[in-house]
């Protein structure tokens, strides 16, 4: 499923670039053009990535806002919804013991001791000896 959906999103994304680089050589050429809603229609199913990437790319479509706030919003949505389907959340960190290991002369591991100033991070204690 997960496999199916990034080749559908990468699929999309690139057919998408390469109709804002059609659209951008017709334009030039005063040729018959590509419509508008086709761009963010394709955008919006999927391809926003590609269509931010094409617009920059071939400077097409950026003083519209419909397509210079529409599509990163659009992309935006997208990453959301791929964050959320594919169980993405945010990282708990782990906390630090601020310890290190010491090694003798020979490469062995010899004690743990703490960190004078990841301790002054950690919990507040300063490393300097006041006189």
């Amino acid at each position: 499923m997960n496999r199916i959906l990034i080749i559908y999103i990468a699929a999309l994304s690139i057919l998408t670039w390469a109709l804002f680089g059609i659209d951008k050589w017709k334009a030039v050429r005063g040729k018959w053009r590509i419509r508008e809603s086709t761009l963010l229609g394709l955008s919006l199913l999927g391809g926003a990535a590609g269509g931010l990437a094409g617009m920059y790319l071939f400077r097409h479509k950026i003083r519209k806002s419909r397509f210079r706030i529409g599509v990163p919003l659009m992309l935006i949505a997208q990453a959301v919804l791929l964050c959320v389907l594919f169980g993405i959340r945010s990282v708990k960190r782990k906390k630090r013991t601020g310890h290190i290991m010491e090694e003798n002369e020979e490469g062995r591991k010899k004690t743990w001791r703490r960190k004078k100033w990841l301790a002054f991070l950690l919990e507040g204690k300063c490393p300097i000896r006041r006189l």
